[in-house]
């Protein structure tokens, strides 16, 4: 029988790790969107945050930087 405590936390963590690639697709489509076909390290940086705070402070900067260099900026910061 399955822990009732790990059965939370296998659940828990499976709508977060949806949650993370949502957001990294969404961040990803919104600047392709916007600034055309994007450079593959730009693609792969954004692909290894996992940490879902950063994530959300990311997507507004989506939409916010006038230009990829800005973005950049923010996602390095």
């Amino acid at each position: 029988m399955i822990d009732p405590g790990i059965l939370d936390e296998l659940i828990h963590s499976w709508i977060l790790g949806g949650w993370i690639e949502a957001s990294q697709e969404s961040i990803l489509t919104v600047l392709a969107t916007r600034f055309g076909s994007l450079p593959p390290d730009l693609q792969s940086s954004v692909a290894k945050i996992r940490d879902p705070e950063r994530l959300g402070e990311l997507i507004p900067q989506t939409v916010l930087s006038p230009d990829l260099d800005t973005f950049r900026r923010h996602l390095a910061s």
